[in-house]
């Protein structure tokens, strides 16, 4: 029981972080994926989220979380100011100003948290949901995050605050929250998500899913989650996203149950190197856009290969740089 649930969240991760790939071209149907595929990442955080002694949750925060995010965040910025250099675009300022937006989460590009900012929110969550007990604590958060998320989006006014304009990860809460804390709910049915191994009921909860997330996607307008965003109507939002996540479940389900009690090695690898892949596949999205500038569903399959792309990539990491996938997981895989 315990390796089958492993392998469907392994298949979630990679399923997840190939349609963030995929989304990243703005191609065809992306509005439709940009429905769900962040919140699957919300919600399935806090599916595997739990309660521990605070030096042991913050030492996980620290070396899961926070520190690749900053060498991500670092490298980013190398990468950036190279380019900027080469086009005499470069500004010595960009340096504090980099310290300075990576601490409060203020997106801005390559001088902030820039792809990151789904780490710093998701650190974040994990603070609330470690202290947040008791139910009624929990509503007061959610009814907060809600009523801080619908200001937003339907008051400019709102957005003169500088902590709360769209481009910071902390405004993101408002809107993360709610998948997040739904996952923790979920926990209770973990046996259950578990337990469902017949193909048919899996594929007719997948396309349950699936018609879900084609009408939130079609009554809604784009769901940019990254600037606090949950396009024109809240309730297909959240509709839409834990849908889209039953529907990406349901399939990783079908997928552990043809590759049998443990997953492949490549999805094993891609599953422990999300936080990689998320941090640098801009970068090859950019070059194969450059190179195939028509946008088709061709793309689909330009995003497997990036995803795959990373697997020797991060199998390296594991080896000589374990700090920039997270180091107290690696070393738990290596002792299993």
């Amino acid at each position: 029981m315990a390796s089958e649930r492993i392998a469907w969240i392994d298949w979630m991760k990679v399923l997840g972080i190939s349609l963030i790939v995929y989304g990243h071209f703005f191609t065809v149907g992306y509005h439709y994926v940009y429905v769900f595929v962040v919140p699957l990442f919300f919600m399935l955080s806090g599916f595997l989220f739990k309660r521990e002694a605070n030096f042991v949750f913050f030492s996980k925060l620290w070396n899961n979380l926070v520190c690749p995010m900053l060498i991500i965040c670092v490298l980013n910025f190398v990468c950036g100011c190279v380019r900027a250099l080469a086009e005499g675009t470069f500004e010595l300022w960009w340096v504090p100003r980099l310290f300075l937006n990576v601490l409060i989460g203020e997106h801005g590009g390559f001088v902030g948290v820039g792809i990151c900012w789904f780490v710093y929110t998701l650190v974040l969550l994990k603070l609330i949901a470690q202290y947040a007990r008791g139910w009624l604590v929990n509503v007061f958060i959610m009814l907060l995050c809600l009523v801080v998320a619908c200001l937003h989006n339907k008051f400019d006014a709102f957005h003169t605050i500088p902590v709360l304009r769209g481009t910071s990860s902390i405004l993101n809460v408002a809107v993360a929250w709610p998948f997040f804390f739904i996952g923790m709910q979920f926990q209770r049915l973990r046996s259950h998500l578990c337990a469902v191994v017949s193909p048919w009921m899996l594929v007719a909860i997948g396309l349950f899913g699936c018609i879900l997330v084609w009408v939130s996607g079609h009554f809604n307008s784009v769901v940019w989650m990254n600037l606090c965003g949950y396009g024109d109507h809240l309730m297909l939002f959240l509709l839409g996203g834990v849908a889209g996540t039953v529907f990406v479940w349901s399939l990783a389900k079908l997928l552990s149950l043809c590759s049998g009690s443990s997953c492949p090695s490549f999805v094993d690898t891609i599953s422990r190197g999300t936080i990689l892949i998320l941090g640098f596949h801009l970068y090859l999205v950019e070059g194969v856009s450059n190179w195939v500038q028509q946008r088709t569903l061709m793309d689909g399959a330009f995003a497997v290969c990036i995803v795959l792309a990373f697997v020797p990539i991060i199998r390296l990491c594991e080896r000589f740089f374990p700090l920039l996938l997270g180091q107290s997981r690696i070393k738990r895989n290596q002792r299993s």
